[in-house]
């Protein structure tokens, strides 16, 4: 488990953060490629787990994310085993070759 890495607070696409939290980015194209930058370098084959959008995004079958937040799970917590097994469900193929 020593390999678990965790982050939050992205805030993709948000161009009022880069003042609100006073990050070093001129925009928020800047701001959100550095990000994924830092993000792919550091580790590949994650799982992206959000919440806070009350089950208004769709899933992606395509994509290693979905909405943990308890609107979507009949507002239980869910194991690490059971965000597995959800994941192995998605129909996500790596681009760095794996």
């Amino acid at each position: 488990m020593s390999n678990l890495l965790f982050t939050s607070n992205h805030h993709f696409g948000h161009k009022n953060i880069i003042n609100i939290s006073n990050r070093p980015f001129k925009n928020v194209d800047e701001m959100d490629e550095v990000m994924i930058q830092l993000w792919n370098a550091k580790h590949h084959g994650t799982y992206h787990l959000y919440g806070h959008s009350h089950g208004s995004l769709a899933d992606d079958i395509h994509s290693r994310s979905f909405d943990v937040g308890v609107d979507c799970h009949d507002f239980y917590p869910l194991s690490y085993a059971e965000v597995k097994e959800i994941m192995k469900k998605k129909g996500w193929v790596s681009p760095f070759g794996r």
